[in-house]
């Protein structure tokens, strides 16, 4: 089966998710996800997919997908 977000050319996965910061409160913020990021077999730098037609004003944040753990029992 193949992931969404697997860049079929390469069958490389994402390594980052890029994140615009939309409400900072004082315990806790919220960000929207805008698209994801690829780093680059060279291992210098990233290449990003933005994802919709969003206006961006302000910084943007790159932070790294964790790995979730697998399920017991998955794959019998």
């Amino acid at each position: 089966m193949s992931n969404a977000n697997e860049n079929t050319k390469t069958k490389n996965r994402p390594t980052h998710v890029l994140k615009a910061l939309r409400k900072a409160g004082s315990k806790e913020a919220y960000f929207e996800q805008l698209g994801i990021g690829f780093s680059r077999e060279e291992g210098k730098g990233f290449y990003l997919k933005l994802t919709g037609q969003q206006v961006i004003s302000g910084g943007l944040y790159l932070f790294p997908i964790e790995e979730k753990p697998a399920q017991a029992g998955a794959g019998q």
